[in-house]
Formats: C-alpha cells, structure tokens, sequence
C-alpha cells in the first residue's frame, strides 16, 4: 500500500506532555502533525512542532538534556542529563527523541538540536576515548584525563587511586566500580596501569 505519515495532533506549549503516548505509534513513513485548534497543516508545521518539541526537551525544569557549554567550539550542544531519573518516564522520552530525530532525517531536514560529539559517537556505536569527556565535562577531562597522564611513575601509587569512584546525585553518594566485572575498589592504580585506569 502506500506509504502514509501518521497523522497526529499536539498541544502547543505542552508537547512533552503527550509524547510518550506515542511511544507505541508507527513512525516508519514519517508524521504529518497538526496543532489542536489549528487548520495549518505540511512541512512547515511539521519542521515547527519539532523545534518546539527540542525546545521541551532541553528546557532544564524537564531534566532530559543538558546544555554542555555556552561558549567555544561545543557552545550549546547537550546531551542527556544525568539527572534523568528523577523522571520515571526518562527512558520512555528518550526513545521519542530517537524516533523523532529518525523523523526529521526521513523527512528531509534534521532536528533542531546540536548533540555533543561523545553522545553522537554513541548513538552511532563509535569506541569512546578519553579525551571525548572534554566536550562533556571539561573539569573532569583536566582532573582525570589531563593531570593523570602528566603525573611521574610515583603520583598514582602516592594518591592510593583504585578503579572505583565515588558519585553523588540526589544528595546520595555511591561507590561506581571502574571495572566491567567487580573488585575495583580492591585494584590499585599504578603507573602500568595508569591507560587503563584513565579510560
């Protein structure tokens, strides 16, 4: 048969709001959208709720993407909050954020958004490398990336690194093993193990 956008109708001003309802809907031949007590209707209205829609997601009160930097090369780029959780539906909008995206791209334009470099190397199944965190955490880059690989052979052992971190969110502190099985915290960082201790 032919192929037919979907066909949906949103809320202007609360688009998040319904967009996990249609995490079960049929993206594969694109959407037509219409605004509720609205007649417009084609490429511009489309191109317009999408924008609006990014604008949502990045809106800091909805703790699903963040904002990077304000200025220099990664100026306004995001990427997914990692406060995210406090949203019990934050998986459910990240998947509408990918169909969305699949949307724009098969409807000839993209989405209005800049991701940052490592988050599009992830979407794209790219390896990570340390020096990626820089376009996400500068601070973190210099602390970790930076300082570690400059120290001489004695630092790691004299500042008793083990491949565990510890991590705060929601006022909570946990320790986050480094290594893909267990036993990080028992692992001492030393200068031969310093490459793997920095990934």
């Amino acid at each position: 048969g032919a192929r037919v956008p979907l066909t949906i109708t949103v809320q202007r001003g609360h688009l998040l709001e319904g967009v996990c309802g249609l995490a079960a809907a049929d993206f594969t031949h694109g959407i037509d959208v219409t605004f509720a007590d609205e007649n417009g209707t084609g490429d511009g209205v489309r191109r317009e709720y999408l924008k609006q829609v990014v604008a949502e997601f990045v809106d800091p009160n909805a703790a699903l993407l963040k904002c990077v930097e304000q200025e220099g090369q990664h100026a306004h780029r995001v990427q997914p909050c990692p406060g995210s959780g406090v949203n019990p539906d934050h998986l459910s909008y990240y998947e509408m954020l990918g169909k969305l995206i699949g949307v724009g791209l098969m409807q000839g334009g993209c989405l209005p958004v800049r991701f940052t470099m490592p988050f599009l190397k992830q979407l794209l199944k790219l390896p990570l490398q340390p020096d990626d965190l820089k376009a996400v955490d500068p601070e973190l880059h210099e602390q970790k990336v930076v300082k570690l690989s400059e120290y001489s052979e004695e630092m790691p052992q004299a500042l008793d690194l083990r491949f565990a971190e510890e991590e705060t969110r929601f006022g909570a502190t946990k320790i986050v093993d480094l290594l893909s099985g267990a036993g990080g915290a028992d692992k001492a960082a030393t200068t031969g193990s310093r490459s793997e201790y920095i990934k």
